[in-house]
């Protein structure tokens, strides 16, 4: 991800898009109060965006307007690590564990509570692959 600042207050997504997928080709951008934070689908492509922008002749402008194109300080942004696996507290949040293990009948209430054989899965739990999508346009 790259940030782009200097942008002016009335700049849309596609203006900021246009310009800057000649660079490569982009998953998502979002623009907040002047900023806007630009994710290239390669490195490559984000290095050559920042490498352009620094380019004393010419840079970058969107909308007649020369923008500063650098990486965020923040190198691993949180959204892209994901959700810590320690910290989740929720059985529905732990991918690992089956929901069905965890239903009204198979409640162990004390140490002699015996587990059902029929309940008992007759391959080991692989979990669920999650995809998701997040392209502009």
């Amino acid at each position: 991800m790259v940030v782009v600042k200097n942008l002016s207050h009335d700049c849309s997504v596609l203006n900021l898009k246009s310009r800057l997928e000649i660079y490569g080709s982009i998953s998502r951008i979002r623009i907040d109060h002047g900023v806007g934070y630009v994710t290239f689908r390669s490195k490559d492509s984000a290095e050559a965006s920042i490498v352009a922008s620094l380019d004393p002749e010419f840079g970058i402008t969107v909308d007649s307007q020369k923008v500063e194109v650098s990486w965020p300080n923040d190198h691993f942004p949180s959204w892209r690590q994901g959700v810590d696996r320690k910290s989740l507290t929720s059985r529905l949040l732990r991918p690992e564990i089956p929901l069905r293990k965890h239903g009204r009948g198979n409640k162990l209430n004390s140490s002699t509570a015996t587990r059902n054989p029929r309940n008992a899965p007759d391959e080991p739990f692989k979990g669920r692959e999650i995809i998701a999508y997040d392209d502009i346009l």
